[in-house]
């Protein structure tokens, strides 16, 4: 017995196993069927306020409805001198935080137990519950290291949720908190903000740190609603690609984004273990982008003008540099034109001076033949240094021969070098016809 502890009937308190902002829970036996339990008990006795007696009795109601291997399961329900008690299974093996300590686990391992801890939730959302604060304290350990998921405190009822709308208080642990869940958002809370809680325990198996943790509890909200996690192999280069994808789709900002239901996400990592394809893909650099657009509305707005304002000015860059190539191609051919029309003019002025130069020498030597005197008629000669052409030799019907006068040099140029009948003879007279008398 514990000094100074509660008295509960039919319970021995053995010891403190631990203690919450509301309760305290207890390390007991079970006097009537001889067991070791967990007794938890509301912190605040007699004085407990209606907020703390109706969270005990929801979870108490919760897991009652629960029956499944990975979940802690509850025996009894009471009350002792005023104090609202529950009896719960006792789990020794301490909780995944305390064997976690900030130490990487083996990527295997991690998988396997992520994807019992699926399966528990399965469970519990088929109950019509949202379990909204799983994170590796409220994960028990037995003896064999089989994960239970404990401690339903502030669970919902899917029913109660769709009920109400948004009322902006903000319950859970900030490490381990969907970004709805930090906006006070209860008409989104739903399947996926367990799946992100359970994504942000797999990531933490895999590194040793939880995907936000910032210097306090306003700073880690804030980077829950802002900033997306460090990816897994940035801080662990052997990681999986697949598990990181796994993992990574579980803490998607948009619910819609997430795995669906719990069952999908046991699957995924099913056939991760057994070395099948998974089903969850990794965002593309477009969605990446989009999704940062999202989340900072006014940066993206800002990023985008300063995109458009560049994309003006190299459009103008381009189409001016294009309008200068097509106004150098103009120049270029202007001046193989004008080049041609030069070059035509050019043989043009040459041809012409050829013929004129041509049509000079022409005139030059048709005027110094006007120039020379003309022969006189008969073979004489005009002056002391004329020559005479030598008068052929002629036969006559007799047989003698005479010298016939020569022929000036002007009618040899213009006669024909033959002789027919009726032509003139050197003499100036007709030449006889043959057999005639000379």
């Amino acid at each position: 017995m514990v000094r100074g502890g509660p008295r509960v009937p039919g319970y021995a308190i053995l010891g403190t196993l631990g203690r919450g902002a509301m309760g305290v829970v207890y390390r007991a036996t079970d006097l009537r069927l001889n067991r070791t339990v967990a007794l938890k008990m509301v912190l605040a006795g007699g004085h407990a306020d209606d907020d703390a007696r109706a969270r005990f009795r929801v979870e108490a109601q919760a897991v009652a409805r629960l029956q499944h291997p990975n979940i802690v399961q509850i025996f009894e329900v009471g009350e002792a001198d005023g104090l609202p008690f529950c009896a719960l299974e006792f789990v020794p093996g301490g909780t995944l935080a305390a064997a976690l300590a900030g130490v990487p686990q083996d990527s295997f391992a991690a998988a396997g137990r992520a994807a019992v801890l699926a399966g528990a939730l399965a469970a519990v959302h088929a109950a019509g519950l949202i379990h909204c604060d799983l994170k590796p304290a409220n994960v028990l350990l037995a003896a064999d290291g089989t994960a239970k998921i404990t401690d339903f405190g502030i669970a919902k009822r899917l029913d109660d949720i769709a009920a109400r709308t948004i009322d902006g208080q903000v319950m859970g642990t900030p490490s381990y908190m969907a970004p709805e869940q930090a906006e006070g958002r209860l008409d989104r809370i739903g399947p996926p903000t367990d799946i992100w809680a359970l994504g942000a325990i797999l990531y933490e198996m895999l590194t040793g740190r939880p995907p936000f943790r910032g210097t306090g509890v306003r700073d880690t909200l804030d980077q829950v609603l802002t900033r997306d996690p460090v990816p897994v192999r940035r801080l662990l280069p052997g990681c999986p690609r697949d598990l990181e994808t796994v993992c990574l789709k579980c803490l998607e900002k948009d619910p819609a984004r997430r795995y669906s239901a719990a069952a999908e996400l046991a699957d995924d990592l099913t056939r991760y273990l057994t070395g099948r394809p998974v089903l969850a893909r990794r965002s593309g650099p477009l969605e990446q982008a989009l999704k940062w657009a999202r989340r900072y509305p006014y940066r993206a707005a800002t990023a985008a003008a300063g995109i458009l304002l560049v994309a003006a000015a190299v459009a103008v860059v381009t189409v001016q540099a294009r309008a200068d190539r097509v106004q150098a191609r103009v120049d270029r051919a202007e001046a193989e034109v004008r080049r041609q029309e030069v070059a035509e003019l050019r043989r043009r002025d040459e041809a012409t001076n050829r013929i004129t130069s041509l049509y000079r020498r022409a005139e030059v030597g048709t005027a110094e033949a006007d120039r020379l005197p003309p022969k006189p008629p008969g073979g004489a000669t005009s002056g002391p240094g004329s020559s005479a052409t030598p008068p052929r030799p002629s036969t006559s019907s007799g047989g003698s021969r005479t010298r016939p006068p020569a022929r000036s040099a002007t009618r040899r140029r213009n006669c024909s070098p033959g002789r027919g009948p009726g032509s003139a003879t050197p003499g100036g007279g007709p030449t006889p016809a043959p057999g005639s008398a000379s």
